[in-house]
């Protein structure tokens, strides 16, 4: 299993907490920095095929 830290895409903090799933399973995450200005999102994956770099 992979570890992933999570960080906010929007000011780059890693001061995270888990916010609930959305309808479809998906974890929502938000962010506790109060300086910004979006406070809750969800992480995108980007899946990279090693042997096509």
């Amino acid at each position: 299993m992979a570890k992933v830290e999570v960080r906010c895409p929007y000011c780059g903090t890693n001061e995270i907490v888990k916010y609930g799933k959305e309808k479809t399973g998906v974890q929502r995450y938000k962010c506790m920095n109060k300086e910004c200005c979006r406070k809750i999102f969800q992480l995108e994956y980007v899946i990279v095929d090693p042997i096509r770099q």
